[in-house]
């Protein structure tokens, strides 16, 4: 019995301090080295770059008409911009209210590439970007709003011939999300800034974020998160990358919450996927790169079992005998009541107790969503789409230069 218990304490000890590092010890790291960063302000090169702005699209016709026009007026100062659009065998008016925008023939020139079937993003991204004729890959969503420096802003980064990808900050409106979920984007984001110091941004939003063409090589077709695999390729090749705190791309159209969780199911999958097709992040080669990641995506990719084993520990230290076992049970005991807590309506809260439990349970759910993706990618049954079966393959590294 004394085997057995110390075995479990272990193994929750373990899964504690994991726990304990990824959520508090590491994001503590994070907050004092964006603290201790200076804001940069890219220069004016001495040739502005070709862009070419990619933005596949699928069931967007209430929004793709005004995201056009946003960005065909999106300042710079030469000619050499072009916006490929990829509607993605959509079932409404998408492709034909793009190509009657595109039609109009003002501002920066816009191709519509039109699609019969629905294939997902990956495939559209695989087909335009080849056709980019800009020395600089612009991609963004169509729910994003993106400010009118933009192209002005990304253009300057890439003055700088080792910098291979600039990832744009990005918020959500207060009609678009939760209290929790802002909160969690605000956390993001301030994480983003620390691993930006550390060594690198881990991916970038796919709302807004730009790439040096010579970067960019064509996605596997099971690829799930293509804003993390695209971009950090590249960086895992030697480039590097920065993340533009002060160019904000926000997201205003809401997400009801079963297409929040299906979101986070994906990402979960996701996580696990880039952590077993990217390990040259992992690389001593680039120490804070590798910190940043093993630390940050890589963790969080396997949380969710380390919290399932952590739980499991506990739960087998509860019914063992002595100190250990009771409190083991009072630990339990007050896990019941927090989950309690988190199943009541915040309106009966008190205000001091009513967002940590908003954050935890957004923080749980999470958690259990990613857990889900993780074991349907194990199993290879993804979603059609995002993820088209196959065995992992290692993403095509592009050579720095």
């Amino acid at each position: 019995m004394e085997t057995a218990q110390a075995a479990l304490l272990g193994t929750l000890g373990i899964a504690v301090a994991a726990a304990g590092y990824h959520h508090v010890a590491f994001p503590a790291l994070l907050r004092r080295l964006a603290r201790r960063s200076r804001a940069s302000h890219p220069a004016a090169p001495g040739r502005w770059p070709t862009i070419s702005i990619v933005m596949p699209a699928y069931r967007e016709e209430r929004h793709i008409e005004r995201k056009l026009r946003a960005l065909r007026a999106l300042p710079y100062v030469s000619a050499g911009v072009e916006v490929l659009v990829g509607c993605d065998g959509s079932p409404d008016g998408t492709e034909a209210t793009a190509r009657r925008v595109a039609a109009e023939g003002v501002g920066h020139p816009i191709a519509v590439h039109g699609f019969a079937a629905n294939r997902g993003k990956v495939a559209v991204l695989n087909d335009l970007l080849p056709l980019c004729r800009g020395e600089i890959v612009v991609l963004t969503d169509v729910s994003a709003e993106v400010p009118l420096e933009t192209l002005m802003r990304l253009a300057r980064w890439f003055a700088d011939p080792r910098i291979g990808v600039v990832a744009a900050a990005y918020d959500l409106s207060p009609t678009a999300a939760t209290p929790a979920e802002q909160s969690y984007w605000r956390w993001q984001r301030r994480n983003k800034r620390g691993e930006a110091a550390l060594g690198a941004p881990m991916g970038a939003h796919g709302s807004l974020y730009a790439m040096r063409s010579v970067c960019v090589r064509p996605l596997p077709a099971d690829t799930i998160n293509d804003d993390f695999l695209l971009p950090m390729a590249a960086v895992a090749a030697g480039w590097l990358a920065v993340y533009d705190d002060d160019l904000v791309a926000s997201e205003r159209e809401p997400s009801p919450l079963g297409t929040d969780l299906r979101r986070r199911v994906r990402i979960g999958a996701g996580n696990l996927q880039q952590l077993l097709r990217l390990p040259a992040l992992l690389s001593p080669a680039r120490p804070g790169v590798a910190l940043a990641f093993a630390s940050g995506k890589a963790l969080r990719a396997l949380m969710p079992f380390v919290l399932a084993i952590g739980a499991a520990a506990l739960g087998g230290l509860a019914v063992t005998a002595g100190a250990i076992g009771d409190m083991a049970r009072l630990a339990a005991l007050g896990i019941a009541a927090a989950g309690g807590l988190m199943a009541c309506r915040d309106a009966i809260l008190p205000r001091a107790v009513a967002r940590p439990v908003r954050l935890l349970r957004y923080a749980l759910l999470g958690y259990a969503a990613s857990g889900w993706g993780a074991l349907r990618y194990l199993a290879g049954s993804y979603d059609k789409g995002w993820r088209r079966g196959g065995p992992a393959s290692v993403l095509p590294a592009p050579t720095a230069t």
